[in-house]
This record gives structure tokens, C-alpha cells and sequence, in this order.
């Protein structure tokens, strides 16, 4: 027979960020999906955006 000890194991929760990549060559697509987004959290998680014209 095994028997396991009980462990107590601390996760600590760590908030990362998603990286989102926004590539277009109009800045107003830019500046609004920046707007749109700018307070969104994904499960706990906020956004990193990344901007590119092409």
C-alpha cells in the first residue's frame, strides 16, 4: 500500500498581460481599437498592445 503526506503547496497567482498586435495603415485604426480597449481585462489579465502600419 502507498500512502501519500499531504502537501501544501502556495501557488502564487501571476498577472501577466496578453500581447495583442495590431497591424494596419490607417492611424485612426489604431487610435480607436486603442480606445475600445483600453480598460478590457481577459481573464484577470489586461492587454499589451503593439502597433505596426505593415
Amino acid at each position: 500500500m502507498i500512502v501519500f503526506s499531504e502537501e501544501k503547496i502556495q501557488v502564487e497567482k501571476v498577472k501577466s498581460c496578453w500581447t495583442i498586435l495590431i497591424v494596419d495603415d490607417e492611424p485612426t485604426v489604431h487610435q480607436v481599437t486603442r480606445f475600445a480597449l483600453k480598460d478590457t481585462e481577459i481573464l484577470g489579465r489586461k492587454l499589451n498592445m503593439i502597433h505596426a502600419s505593415n
